[in-house]
C-alpha cells in the first residue's frame, strides 16, 4: 500500500479478488506479455548490434 498511496485498500482486495478468480487467464496474459517483451528485447539486442 505505501507504493500505491492512491489505491484504496478495497481496491487492493478486489483485485486480488479478481486475480485468485481469474489466475489461469492472467497467469497467461502475462506470460504473453513476457514473450512479447523478451522477443522484441531480443530484436532491439540484435539490431542495436549491427
Amino acid at each position: 500500500m505505501r507504493e500505491y498511496p492512491h489505491l484504496s485498500l478495497a481496491q487492493v482486495y478486489a483485485a486480488l479478488a479478481y486475480y485468485y478468480a481469474n489466475q489461469e487467464v492472467m497467469d497467461q496474459e502475462i506470460a504473453n506479455y513476457q514473450a512479447e517483451f523478451d522477443a522484441l528485447e531480443t530484436n532491439a539486442t540484435t539490431i542495436t548490434q549491427k
